[in-house]
C-alpha cells in the first residue's frame, strides 16, 4: 500500500487538516487490513476500490464510493482487496456543520451518501485523469458548500481549541464556566457543532495524544503514558486505550499495527481561525 498525504490550498487550511491518498496494486485475492480508532474529525472519502469496514463486533459491509463520515466513537478494521485507490479529506472537528449545514451529531458514526449534496460530484472524481483533478473537484465542492453555509459557533469552536491544547486534560465546566453559558446550553451547542459531548470529545482528544506517545515511543515504560496525559490511574488509561483502539497498549506496543492518517498534528490555520 502507497499512502501519501497533501496539504490542503490555503484558503481551506482552517476547515480541512489534510487530504491523503492510498493505492494498492494487488490481486483481487489479496487484501490489506487497516485498524481505524477514534480521533475527533470527520472526513470525505472517494473510492475506486472494494472496500469494506465494520466494528469488530459487527460484519463487514462494503462502503460507498463517495461519502461524507462524522465523528468515529468505534474502533474498527478497514480492508481492501485487489486494486485499491482511494482520496480522503480529514477535517476539523467543526467541519460537518460548518460545510454541510447539518447538526454534526446527526452522522456520529455515520456514513451519508454526497449524492444528496451535489449528485455530479462522483461521476467529476471517477472520471478525471489526475488525483490533483480529483483534488481540485473536491476542493471546489467544498468551498460552494461553505458559501450556503459557513456556520461558526465561536464559543465551542474556542472550546475546541482549548481541548486541544490541553490534550483534552481539563475538566468540561470550566470550559462552559469561562464561557459564561450553561452546562445544558453548552452541551447542546458543543454536539450540533462537533457531533459528539464535550466530554466524549475530551477522551477522544486525550486517548490521541496518548495513542500518539505510544506510536512514536516517547517514553520508557507505558506507566509514564497514563502520568503525561493525565490519567487518573493505569487501568483509565488501558480502558480508554482499548474502548477506542481495540487493543490494550501493550498489545498495540507490540504488534505495531497500520492505521491511516490519524496522527498529524492540527495546524496553525486552525488556531488562527478559531481566534478570529
Amino acid at each position: 500500500m502507497q499512502y501519501r498525504e497533501i496539504d490542503p490550498p490555503s484558503d481551506l487550511q482552517h476547515i480541512i487538516r489534510f487530504l491523503w491518498i492510498a493505492r494498492a496494486d494487488a490481486l483481487p485475492s489479496d487484501s490489506v487490513a487497516y485498524r481505524i480508532v477514534a480521533d475527533g474529525c470527520p472526513g470525505i472519502i472517494f473510492q475506486k476500490s472494494n472496500s469494506s469496514f465494520a466494528p469488530e463486533v459487527e460484519e463487514e459491509s462494503p462502503l460507498p464510493n463517495l461519502f461524507v463520515y462524522g465523528q468515529t466513537t468505534k474502533h474498527g478494521i478497514l480492508r481492501s482487496s485487489g486494486n485499491a485507490y482511494t482520496i480522503g479529506v480529514n477535517f476539523y472537528p467543526y467541519a460537518l456543520k460548518t460545510i454541510f449545514g447539518f447538526d454534526a451529531d446527526e452522522a456520529m458514526d455515520e456514513l451519508i451518501s454526497l449524492d444528496a449534496f451535489d449528485n455530479y460530484l462522483y461521476e467529476k472524481l471517477n472520471d478525471a485523469d489526475t488525483t490533483e483533478d480529483r483534488i481540485d473537484h473536491i476542493c471546489d465542492f467544498i468551498r460552494k458548500q461553505m458559501e450556503k453555509h459557513a456556520y461558526k459557533d465561536g464559543a465551542v469552536m474556542h472550546s475546541i481549541l482549548q481541548i486541544k491544547k490541553n490534550r483534552g486534560d481539563l475538566p468540561v465546566y470550566t470550559l462552559y464556566n469561562d464561557l459564561q453559558i450553561s452546562e445544558r446550553q453548552f452541551q447542546r451547542r458543543f454536539k450540533r457543532q462537533v457531533g459528539v459531548t464535550p466530554k466524549l470529545f475530551t477522551r477522544i482528544i486525550r486517548f490521541q495524544s496518548a495513542f500518539n506517545q505510544v506510536r512514536t515511543q516517547n517514553y520508557r515504560q507505558l506507566s509514564d503514558v497514563a502520568f503525561d496525559n493525565g490519567y487518573a490511574d493505569q487501568s483509565h488509561f488501558i480502558r480508554d486505550f482499548k474502548e477506542f483502539s481495540g487493543l490494550n497498549p501493550g498489545a498495540y506496543e507490540n504488534r505495531r499495527l497500520s492505521f491511516i492518517c490519524q496522527h498529524r498534528e492540527w495546524n496553525v490555520a486552525f488556531s488562527q481561525q478559531l481566534r478570529s
